[in-house]
């Protein structure tokens, strides 16, 4: 792979290994696979990062069940380009639900002037916890996470000092309404959580705290910028100057899977 498409993955990998440790979640390393466990029960925090072939043996992706079942979840496998052809290997040894690919999009910074925002948003660092567990609950509305907020036990002071996040809050009249966040390494920044409530969409908010997260990334000398897009923000960051570079996979299997075959 292109050295930018490796350290890309690299930077989605770290990134979920980092988020989700700090929201108390865990990560453990099979052959082949990195599996990192989020407290929640959706299948959107519970990953398990495919990066060499012995991730889709049978005997690997028994232990990967037995690694997720302890909270009895739904989680998926993440798949590069160069290992999706493992699909037929792994579907005859785990039952896998759905099989979705979700666009993976880079800009060069460089390539582009970085507008403000509207004028009716104001866009804020989070610095304080206070403004984390705001952060957390706009993001979860944002996102329709349902009643219980996946993110609530990351409004800490390790995840402020987490090297590599940075999280962004906008308010509209005052109030809470659009998020974003953005983690760097190795010279990737990665943006995520790029949410707005239902009720203050259609204003250029999402744009503009995506924006706002290439800041942070440009701040600390990055020269990539890359997210995952939905069938929802891709038009949208198109349009920013974001060009796809590939697919990555995601192949769910269900919690009451039967045990994984030889």
């Amino acid at each position: 792979m292109p050295v930018t498409e490796t350290a890309v993955i690299s930077n989605l990998r770290e990134a979920f290994t980092t988020f989700n440790g700090l929201c108390g979640g865990r990560t453990e390393s099979f052959p082949g696979v990195t599996c990192v466990l989020h407290p929640s029960r959706l299948s959107s925090f519970n990953m398990a990062f495919l990066h060499g072939v012995e991730g889709a043996e049978g005997r690997v992706l028994r232990r990967v069940q037995g690694f997720f079942r302890e909270i009895n979840t739904d989680w998926c496998l993440v798949v590069p380009p160069q290992l999706t052809g493992l699909f037929e290997a792994a579907v005859g040894r785990v039952r896998i639900s759905e099989r979705r690919a979700v666009p993976q999009m880079v800009l060069d910074p460089r390539d582009v002037s970085l507008p403000g925002p509207p004028a009716a948003l104001k866009i804020r660092p989070v610095r304080t916890v206070a403004d984390l567990r705001t952060w957390s609950r706009t993001s979860q509305l944002g996102f329709g996470s349902g009643r219980r907020n996946p993110l609530r036990t990351l409004a800490h002071k390790e995840s402020l000092e987490a090297e590599g996040f940075a999280f962004n809050l906008g308010l509209a009249s005052g109030r809470p309404v659009t998020t974003s966040a953005s983690f760097v390494s190795k010279g990737v920044d990665g943006i995520f959580a790029v949410s707005t409530l239902p009720k203050a969409r259609g204003h250029g908010y999402g744009e503009a705290m995506t924006w706002a997260a290439v800041r942070d990334g440009v701040s600390r000398g990055c020269g990539t910028i890359s997210l995952q897009a939905s069938p929802m923000g891709f038009p949208v960051y198109h349009r920013m100057g974001f060009r796809q570079i590939f697919d990555l996979e995601e192949w769910v299997v269900p919690r009451d899977a039967p045990d994984a075959r030889d």
